[in-house]
């Protein structure tokens, strides 16, 4: 039990409360005796401490971290263990806010701000990377603005190649749903790729104040991940320079080969300004004509059914799970019907398997689409 002003630990006591994440909480610790006479302690939750998947996370967060110690912009770990029922980290105090109580509170960051934040993680992550470590879960809440510094926190799921005593379960298939890689999501392989993406996502929101799949529902942003193609960031504020419109792009392209290869890739484009080529642009899209939303297509196959076990979910009583798929066969769409009960119409024909030509009409159940090629 963590009472304020009466628990101790390693000789700081708790003061406050500041902060709260999904498995631990935050406290600011003081000590006049000993400098500093501030920290941070992070003490997991009491009803996760009877959890060794929970407990063995939290540890590996604290050695992944003191592995880091001698980075300017990661958060310096003194120590960590346990204390009768308690499991706590003894960390640097910071006397700031993470990035994403500005994004709550519609702070506009400047195009300054906002690449200074970025070159500071990249230097962070270009650290990570050499010592094989992948971050996972980069995002607002696990960076602190702390004056004119950056630091950046939670390596509790990190990716780290080489040591078997810090492998996590189905580790591949963790962060968090705003921010993850396609290959996150799939659960295929990683590698620092994945962590620029995921900065991609934090920059284009840093800029606009929304992420470009932000949904309500999980399964919607997972599909903006897969398959569609982000509002363009000038849509949203003109005053973004094309360079750096370009970096941002070429983060968040859906396949990594497309992507920097490495974090100081991106760190010299930034510097330098320059445009590279990105993209994000997939080669042919669907319209619903009802309300003009786009889907875009994938490069091998995409399924079209009811709810979310398809590339295109359609809540349709009168569509079957698994209604269509289109196939992307060289440089020609293919569509085929997969025995769905109500058919498959292309121009309003009847079809088993058909050709999609710019501007076909496809009925799908009670929906329309016009399909589309991008020139």
């Amino acid at each position: 039990m963590i009472e304020l002003n009466k628990t101790v630990i390693e000789g700081y006591r708790i003061k406050s409360k500041i902060g709260q994440g999904g498995m631990a909480s935050v406290y600011l610790a003081e000590n006049t005796d000993i400098n500093p006479s501030k920290v941070a302690i992070k003490i997991l939750d009491e009803s996760l401490c009877d959890d060794i998947k929970y407990t063995n996370r939290f540890k590996r967060e604290a050695i992944i971290s003191s592995k880091l110690l001698d980075h300017p912009n990661i958060i310096k770990i003194y120590n960590y263990g346990s204390a009768g029922d308690l499991y706590y980290i003894l960390m640097e105090y910071l006397d700031g806010r993470d990035l994403g109580y500005y994004i709550k509170t519609k702070r506009k960051f400047s195009i300054d701000g906002v690449v200074k934040v970025l070159l500071m993680v990249c230097s962070c992550l270009s650290l990570a990377h050499r010592k094989k470590i992948i971050h996972r879960d980069i995002k607002p809440q696990n960076i602190i603005l702390d004056g004119n510094n950056v630091k950046v926190t939670d390596f509790g799921i990190a990716k780290v190649y080489g040591m078997s005593n810090l492998t996590l379960k189905d580790e591949n298939v963790m962060g968090t749903a705003f921010y993850m890689s396609p290959e996150q999501i799939k659960g295929n392989n990683i590698d620092e790729r994945t962590d620029i993406y995921s900065l991609g996502i934090v920059a284009y929101e840093l800029l606009t104040g929304v992420t470009p799949y932000d949904s309500d529902n999980t399964w919607k942003i997972i599909e903006g991940h897969l398959y569609k193609t982000p509002v363009p960031i000038k849509n949203r504020r003109r005053d973004v320079p094309d360079y750096l419109v370009s970096i941002i792009n070429k983060c968040i392209a859906k396949e990594r080969e497309d992507r920097f290869k490495n974090v100081d890739l991106l760190i010299s484009a930034l510097k330098n300004k320059e445009i590279p080529k990105a993209k994000v642009q997939e080669k042919a899209y669907l319209v619903l004509e009802k309300n003009n939303e786009v889907f875009h297509l994938n490069y091998s196959e995409t399924f079209i059914g009811r709810r979310e076990l398809n590339h295109i979910g359609i809540e349709d009583m009168f569509v079957s799970r698994r209604h269509a798929r289109i196939i992307a066969d060289k440089n020609r769409y293919v569509i085929e019907d997969l025995d769905s009960r109500n058919g498959t119409f292309v121009n309003n024909v009847k079809i088993k398997n058909a050709v999609l030509k710019n501007d076909d009409s496809l009925k799908i159940g009670r929906s329309y689409f016009k399909f589309k090629t991008v020139l």
